[in-house]
C-alpha cells in the first residue's frame, strides 16, 4: 500500500490535537465512513463536518486524507493489524490510530462492495444457453424450412444478473463463432504482464 508523500504529511498531522481537535476529528472519521459506505443512490444526503471556518480547510484536508487512506487500504485488503502496522511505520502513533483501525476494520467490506461498483467494465457471460428449431412454410407454391438458433447469454455486471437474448440463423452463428475464435487468438498473443 502506498500513498503520497503529501497523504502522509497531512496524517502526522491528525495525531497532534492543537491541529485537530477531538471533536473535528471524531466528526470527520464519521464523515468519511458514512460517505465511502453508501451507494451513489443513497446519497440522498451529504455528512457535513460542523467546525468553525478557521479549521474548515484542516477538517476538509483530514477527511480527504482518510478517505484516500481508508480506499487504498481497501484495495489492498489490508487488515487491521497490517494498517496499524503501517501508520506505526508511517509516525503515526497515537490514541487517533486505533479509533483509525477500528472503524476502518467495521467497515472494509462496505468500502471494498463500493470499490466494486466503480468503473465501466462491461458485463461478463457467466453462462450460455441455446435452442434450435426448425421453421416449415406452408404457402401456395412450395414449402421452405429453415433453422433458428435462439441464443441467450446470461451476464453479470456488478452482481446483478441480465440476459441478452438474439435468434440468428446457421450462417450468422457460424460468423460469430469466428469472431468470438478471431478475439480469442488475438488475447492470446498479448503477451500478459
Amino acid at each position: 500500500m502506498e500513498l503520497s508523500e503529501k497523504i502522509m504529511n497531512n496524517l502526522t498531522n491528525i495525531k497532534d490535537l492543537n491541529i485537530l481537535s477531538e471533536e473535528i476529528f471524531v466528526q470527520v472519521l464519521e464523515a468519511v465512513i458514512f460517505n465511502l459506505g453508501k451507494t451513489p443512490i443513497d446519497s440522498k444526503g451529504q455528512y457535513s463536518v460542523k467546525t468553525n471556518s478557521s479549521k474548515f480547510d484542516i477538517a476538509k484536508n483530514a477527511f480527504v486524507d482518510l478517505s484516500c487512506l481508508f480506499v487504498e487500504a481497501a484495495r489492498h485488503d489490508v487488515d487491521k493489524e497490517s494498517l496499524e502496522k503501517f501508520l506505526n511505520t508511517a509516525s503515526i502513533v497515537s490514541h487517533r490510530t486505533d479509533k483509525l483501525c477500528y472503524s476502518y476494520a467495521n467497515n472494509k467490506q462496505e468500502i471494498q462492495m463500493q470499490l466494486q461498483l466503480i468503473g465501466n467494465n462491461l458485463p461478463h457471460i457467466v453462462d450460455t444457453d441455446w435452442r434450435l428449431s426448425h421453421s416449415i412454410k406452408y404457402g401456395f407454391q412450395s414449402s421452405i424450412g429453415s433453422f433458428q438458433y435462439h441464443v441467450r447469454f446470461t451476464t453479470k455486471e456488478h452482481a446483478e444478473i441480465k440476459y441478452v437474448t438474439f435468434t440468428c440463423t446457421l450462417q450468422q452463428l457460424q460468423e460469430l463463432l469466428c469472431k468470438i475464435k478471431d478475439a480469442i487468438r488475438h488475447l492470446e498473443k498479448i503477451p500478459s504482464n
